[in-house]
């Protein structure tokens, strides 16, 4: 046994102390810059860009989604704008996994859901990344994207370019990574942008074929396009790059396609002509991401809604419209009950009526905030 005499104790003791304080300073200095103070400086540099385009340093970052809190800011106007209130419902159905997921953030202001495929590593990742690249790409966001339209803003376009950026920023990432060659995701985001007049745009960004809806005057308009390997866009595209597109299932006697008994896939495998990942599918599947403005109007205009295929699988655009209006009528003394679980009825709507996908479903309330009565 070696023995140590008091003083040697009392030396090493003050240097394990010396040692243990030193350390907790460098982990508390890293702990600060990956956290708060990097992320406040990064706040401050971006509404300092945003200012003059509408935006403003009001802000209380508390973004919320189905598995965790994150998320940072992505814009904030002098309008003083109140949280929208969202509903959120997700379910596996009839597949073995769950492969959907969805974010909700900056006080529901921003929406994105995810369809993975060949696995829910890619989807994840996007739940978990998508977000923070939309908002570390606004302080250099520009260019040309949406430039010529008469109804985009300035600010319509930095944020509109900051999506795009983010999209493909996301894509090269997940295209390094060797191991999910065979997997990807459906992305599609939607950004509610308040000026500081007070209008409000609708940027949405979509590769996939999932699909976002606004309900104006109960009637249904379609805020994206779906990329299917038959979409006339997509199927040139492909037959350029020497693909095909292939129907995989029944056939009538004249040899025609018998709708709803099988679907059409690119070299017949996959069956969407984008995606984030999919990596052996290049060049024929595409991650290009396609932007659209909307401008909204605010007498008209109640809802926003954001799904997976799952649902659209069964419901048309204008039944999925018509649906949360009948439920809401049939409601009237519970409008803010009624809406905040207005998802989860969609998506048992959706299985009810014979969908076998994972379901996912975000609603965002144009009208009202989280504790005000819809009108």
């Amino acid at each position: 046994m070696q023995l140590v005499s008091h003083s040697s104790s009392s030396s090493a003791a003050r240097s394990s102390l010396l040692l243990r304080i030193i350390l907790s300073i460098h982990f508390a200095t890293d702990l600060a810059r990956s956290t708060g103070t990097w992320a406040a400086l990064r706040r401050q540099y971006i509404r300092q860009v945003l200012l003059q385009r509408g935006g403003s340093d009001d802000k209380s970052p508390d973004f919320l989604n189905k598995y965790e809190a994150q998320g940072d800011d992505v814009t904030k106007n002098t309008t003083e704008e109140r949280p929208l209130l969202c509903s959120t419902h997700s379910l596996r159905g009839e597949r073995h996994y769950m492969e959907d997921e969805y974010f909700v953030g900056d006080e529901g202001r921003f929406a994105a859901v995810f369809d993975g495929h060949g696995g829910a590593a890619v989807s994840r990742y996007l739940r978990q990344n998508l977000y923070a690249n939309v908002q570390a790409a606004l302080p250099s966001a520009g260019g040309t994207i949406m430039e010529g339209r008469q109804d985009a803003t300035p600010d319509d376009i930095v944020i509109a370019s900051a999506v795009c950026a983010a999209f493909d920023k996301i894509d090269s990432e997940v295209q390094d990574i060797s191991h999910w060659s065979f997997q990807g995701s459906t992305a599609l985001a939607v950004v509610i942008h308040q000026h500081i007049d007070g209008t409000r745009t609708i940027i949405c960004g979509n590769v996939g074929d999932s699909h976002a809806i606004l309900s104006r005057s109960k009637q249904a308009v379609d805020l994206t396009r779906d990329h299917k390997p038959n979409d006339e866009i997509e199927r040139n595209r492909i037959v350029k790059l020497g693909g095909t597109v292939d129907w995989c299932g029944q056939v009538d006697g004249q040899g025609q396609p018998v709708e709803r008994t099988g679907v059409y896939r690119i070299n017949g495998n996959l069956a969407l002509s984008r995606s984030i990942g999919d990596r052996s599918e290049r060049p024929w599947v595409s991650s290009e991401v396609e932007i659209k403005l909307h401008k909204v109007e605010e007498a008209d205009d109640s809802f926003v809604l954001l799904a997976t295929d799952g649902l659209f699988d069964v419901m048309t655009s204008q039944e999925v419209v018509s649906f949360v209006h009948q439920v809401l009528d049939c409601t009237p003394t519970l409008q803010n009950e009624t809406r905040t679980s207005m998802a989860k009825a969609v998506v048992e709507e959706a299985l009810r009526r014979g969908s076998t996908d994972n379901v996912t479903v975000v609603i965002i309330w144009l009208r009202g905030g989280v504790k005000d009565k819809i009108t």
